[in-house]
């Protein structure tokens, strides 16, 4: 009961000083960022209705070994879950 006690009083205690604010010379940094954003992708990521073939891996577009190493197991697993056809 006595540590319990202590814990919860530790606990309070690390709460409120939690809360305190910081001091009155305190300044946030600045923030770097740029002016502009780009594609990686050299003329961006286009894909049409008729390009099923992209659509259906798409995440190989992004040329990530360890993002295909994820996918590729999975997708044995998500056309064994598909349910039977009538």
């Amino acid at each position: 009961m006595r540590s319990i006690r202590a814990l919860i009083t530790f606990l309070l205690s690390l709460q409120v000083i939690g809360c305190t604010t910081v001091g009155p010379d305190y300044a946030p940094p600045e923030r770097q960022t740029p002016k502009t954003f780009s594609s990686e992708l050299t003329g961006g990521l286009r894909a049409t209705p008729n390009d099923k073939a992209t659509l259906s891996q798409w995440w190989t577009t992004l040329n990530d070994p360890e993002l295909n190493t994820l996918i590729e197991p999975s997708r044995g697993i998500l056309i064994c879950a598909r349910p039977r056809r009538a």
